[in-house]
């Protein structure tokens, strides 16, 4: 999302506790939207989290054999 090098690590635990763990992406304060970092999103950025999440969304939901309406939404 951002130029920042913090988002290519891996999320870490400690404690049980994730560190800026990746659905922090898109937090929406007022009317503009952070990525975990506090760096502001462009429109670009905000539409390719989107996309992503509905995809990882759409394959999760492909995956589940116990729903019957996957189309909900």
């Amino acid at each position: 999302m951002s130029s920042n090098n913090k988002k290519d690590k891996k999320n870490k635990i400690i404690w049980g506790i994730p560190m800026y763990p990746d659905y922090l992406d898109c937090r929406v304060e007022g009317d503009t939207c952070y990525d975990r970092f506090g760096n502001k999103l462009s429109y670009k950025q905000r539409k390719e989290i989107y996309r992503k999440r509905r995809q990882e969304r759409e394959e999760w939901l492909e995956s589940l054999s116990n729903i019957e309406d996957k189309e909900g939404g």
